[in-house]
């Protein structure tokens, strides 16, 4: 995908993972009553954000990691 590929090889920084996570706004959305398909694709960026930010941050703990 284009976010692996924006990262691999390279230092997951936060630009790096900034830049990653807006491959997601790519995503197709989906307009219904729940939310509209701006949001769900804005939803799509944050989420990826957040799941490599908690990914880097887990690869990068010097703790044993706890379940």
């Amino acid at each position: 995908t284009d976010a692996e590929t924006l990262l691999f090889g390279n230092t997951p920084d936060d630009a790096a993972i900034a830049a990653a996570a807006e491959t997601a706004s790519s995503v197709p959305g989906l307009d219904d009553v729940h939310a509209s398909k701006a949001y769900r694709r804005k939803l799509a960026v944050v989420m990826t954000r957040r799941a490599l930010l908690q990914a880097r941050d887990r690869a990068t703990r010097k703790e044993p990691a706890h379940g």
